[in-house]
């Protein structure tokens, strides 16, 4: 009796369906851009992609454009890019590009121009299926080198999770530039995250008048001699901020907008 049970649960267990195996789906690449190449400081470019707007490149645009190469990871079209940069100065810009090989790009958007320090979408006129992306920056001003400082740059659509226009980044000194404006000597403070307000702007430990400021740039009376080093250090919103710098020496049209860095 015991063996007829037995064998009865054997057979039934062989006629049972087997249990459905169900597919495994290909986990789909990261969607993003990976720094490949640029003009001028390469070691910065990965900077430009690193999901932190305290960290940038600087391209120097002379008679001859600055350019950086990102590769588009992700299967999926580019619908186009998020730009986030410092507003550029007048009678320049920049054009996007794309190239499915990295050796030949094609424009896809040209004449363009960030007037503030935020984001932003730089959509195609219709989704392309580009391995490459390029800016190029154009200096059509009379300055001999104007610096074009990149914040981030992500793919439209953005990957999930991403913001949708980074926080400022947290105020700091960049450098520092001499000159001349309204018949007086001045210094402008050049850097970064500068739009909370000012408490005071100190030069080796002597105060000085602020005249202007924007996000980027600070103008101050500056009634001093010229030194190949000067001890910066600012106070904004009880921050303390301080860095020695060599100022650079040109003339300054100071306009309701920053000037170039």
């Amino acid at each position: 009796m015991i063996r007829r049970v037995l064998l009865m649960m054997l057979a039934l267990a062989l006629l049972a369906p087997a249990p459905a195996v169900q597919a495994q789906r290909p986990e789909a690449p990261e969607r993003g851009l990976k720094f490949v190449s640029a003009s001028g400081a390469k070691t910065q470019g990965p900077n430009a992609v690193d999901g932190d707007r305290s960290t940038v490149w600087v391209g120097l645009a002379r008679r001859t454009d600055a350019w950086i190469t990102f590769q588009v990871r992700g299967e999926a079209p580019l619908e186009g890019v998020r730009v986030a940069m410092a507003a550029m100065p007048a009678n320049t810009s920049y054009r996007i590009e794309t190239s499915e090989d990295g050796k030949r790009f094609e424009t896809v958007l040209s004449d363009l121009r960030n007037e503030t320090d935020d984001a932003v979408d730089r959509r195609f006129p219709s989704p392309r299926a580009a391995s490459f992306v390029r800016l190029s920056f154009t200096n059509g001003s009379r300055q001999a080198v104007i610096p074009f400082t990149l914040f981030e740059v992500s793919p439209l659509p953005e990957p999930t999770g991403a913001l949708a226009n980074p926080a400022p980044s947290a105020p700091r000194i960049l450098g520092a530039v001499l000159g001349q404006h309204g018949g007086e000597r001045v210094l402008v403070v050049v850097g970064d995250g500068f739009a909370e307000p000012f408490e005071a702007v100190r030069v080796d430990g002597r105060a000085l008048d602020i005249l202007a400021v924007t996000s980027t740039q600070i103008l101050c009376r500056y009634p001093y001699p010229r030194t190949p080093r000067l001890a910066l250090s600012l106070s904004v919103a009880g921050k303390a901020l301080s860095r020695t710098v060599s100022p650079v020496t040109r003339e300054i049209r100071w306009t309701d907008k920053p000037l170039s860095r």
